[in-house]
């Protein structure tokens, strides 16, 4: 249960990152890099960091794109309801969904691997 409300907490951050207010992220920033310090919370931001750069990856393609949730689910045919559940990180998408996605916005899926860095 301490993960899920870790988990439920980290993503409320990562909203707040979404919406970009300058002084809210040197706030946010200044949080985040406190919280940091903790080996226990940098062990558990370090876990979801690759499903929260996917969750960036697909707000930040669909806002390049000028598109709703809405119209990308027309495009798409995937239901709003599942790509606002795909943004917030209460599911987790499917190659074939990124896939599906990265087609309706006019882009291809790029997936990789990268060293870990050494600290």
């Amino acid at each position: 249960t301490i993960y899920l409300v870790f988990q439920k907490n980290l993503f409320m951050i990562f909203e707040l990152i979404l919406k970009k207010g300058s002084e809210k992220m040197k706030t946010l920033n200044k949080v985040i890099n406190e919280q940091l310090k903790d080996p226990e919370f940098k062990r558990e931001y370090e876990k979801l960091q690759p499903e929260m750069d996917v969750i960036r990856a697909m707000v930040d393609a669909r806002i390049s794109q000028n598109l709703t949730q809405k119209q990308l689910s027309d495009r798409t045919g995937i239901d709003q309801a599942d790509i606002s559940k795909l943004e917030n990180g209460t599911r987790n998408p499917t190659l074939n969904l990124l896939k599906r996605l990265a087609d309706g916005m006019g882009m291809s899926l790029k997936i990789e691997f990268i060293p870990k860095s050494k600290t």
